[in-house]
């Protein structure tokens, strides 16, 4: 099962869905998304992305739009996060989505389960670099572990409910060891399979 079969399944409980991705790199996922409104932000591709420019810029000088007469935040359905690959901005970008997530809407959250230490390494090494964006997630299914879990497929898609929060310090993050991760993954991701996702 791919991310995108995922955020189907998601997308498919809003009639009218508007979707946002942060981080659309080729589109590879995006174009597989069935949604009323897709929005994508990516600052690097040879495409044309709905927003050229960082997650940051965008949340910062996109978040409004004008409805009839009126300007009020860009609101979604399903957001998906795929952007840089570092916790902190992880952590960021989930913190700003939620101001734009709907009542009762999803954020799922790419690459929370490195297999090898090499792939979640904060510099890019490997091939298949996912760098720490498993610290993020972990640091929210502490704190949140009623609304935050994490599917077992495509190299691991968290997925996020509405809650509220404040930026933790970098060093907080970074303070969560690979050596404890490793060891307790299941617990610390709140790791489920789809399937039970979907009968929960």
């Amino acid at each position: 099962m791919k991310r995108y079969d995922i955020i189907n399944y998601l997308t498919s409980k809003f009639p009218d869905c508007k979707y946002l991705e942060i981080g659309s790199g080729e589109g590879d996922c995006f174009k597989r998304i069935k949604a009323k409104l897709k929005h994508d932000v990516e600052p690097y591709t040879t495409r044309n992305p709905t927003f050229r420019m960082t997650s940051d810029y965008f949340f910062e000088n996109e978040r409004y739009e004008l409805l009839n007469t009126t300007f009020r935040f860009r609101q979604y359905d399903v957001i998906f996060i795929d952007g840089l690959h570092h916790c902190e901005q992880v952590i960021k970008d989930i913190h700003s989505s939620l101001f734009h997530l709907s009542e009762n809407g999803y954020i799922v959250v790419h690459d929370c389960l490195p297999l090898k230490k090499e792939w979640q390494e904060r510099e890019q090494t490997e091939l298949n670099w996912m760098g720490d964006v498993w610290r993020a997630q972990v640091w929210l299914v502490k704190n949140f572990y009623e609304s935050v879990l994490t599917i077992d497929e495509d190299c691991g898609c968290g997925i996020i409910r509405n809650i509220r929060f404040t930026i933790p310090p970098i060093d907080e993050l970074l303070s969560i060891s690979w050596e404890d991760f490793e060891k307790n993954k299941n617990e610390m991701l709140n790791l489920i399979s789809f399937k039970e996702f979907k009968n929960e």
